[in-house]
């Protein structure tokens, strides 16, 4: 849910949008998928609904990785994540 308000500002090193469209841009969505999640009210919770069937072999760790691409540092040290991957 922290990725879902829109936020403008860009990672100073991949430069994708910190917010759930870079997240989708990191797992490798296209523009197309990426306004169709712009119209449902939880975008990150439609992101993870699609992404997880079609890639089976997926971990959470890609899901970190992608947090990581876009800089939500916030989300990856956030004590609610650690104890859900066991950190």
């Amino acid at each position: 849910m922290r990725l879902d308000p829109m936020r403008p500002v860009l990672s100073p090193t991949t430069f994708r949008l910190q917010d759930w469209r870079g997240f989708a841009e990191a797992l490798k969505f296209r523009q197309i998928d990426v306004d169709n999640f712009e119209r449902k009210d939880q975008p990150t919770i439609e992101i993870l609904k699609v992404w997880s069937p079609q890639n089976p072999q997926a971990t959470i760790g890609d899901i970190l990785q992608a947090l990581q691409e876009i800089e939500r540092y916030d989300i990856l040290h956030c004590d609610e994540l650690l104890h859900a991957v066991g950190q």
